[in-house]
């Protein structure tokens, strides 16, 4: 079946969520994204902001053996699945990141 999506390439901000939400990374132990999301969610638009930050997708607790690095400074869209499965841990300090809900 063709991809009958297309909209997808331009997201636009849920409007049926009044926040944000600002998730605090440290170095201790692995933080996950809240786990249910609004309905008409479908994506999330992030930034991580003050340092950079490991993370998983396969359950396991990342760290600098395991996982990938997202830098601080930057935005990244993620479908909500791929929110619902990361954790995340700080490489060095405290990171937050800031997601907002979109759908399309």
């Amino acid at each position: 079946m063709p991809n009958s999506r297309v909209s997808n390439l331009y997201p636009f901000v849920n409007s049926s969520v009044g926040t944000m939400e600002m998730l605090s990374v440290t170095t201790g132990s692995a933080t996950e994204f809240q786990t249910t999301y609004d309905d008409r969610t479908r994506y999330l638009v992030l930034d991580v902001q003050d340092n950079n930050v490991y993370v998983t997708f396969t359950g396991e607790t990342p760290s600098a053996s395991v996982g990938h690095v997202l830098y601080a400074e930057r935005s990244y869209t993620w479908n909500i699945e791929t929110a619902q499965a990361a954790k995340f841990i700080s490489v060095a300090g405290t990171a937050i990141i800031a997601a907002t809900e979109f759908t399309d």
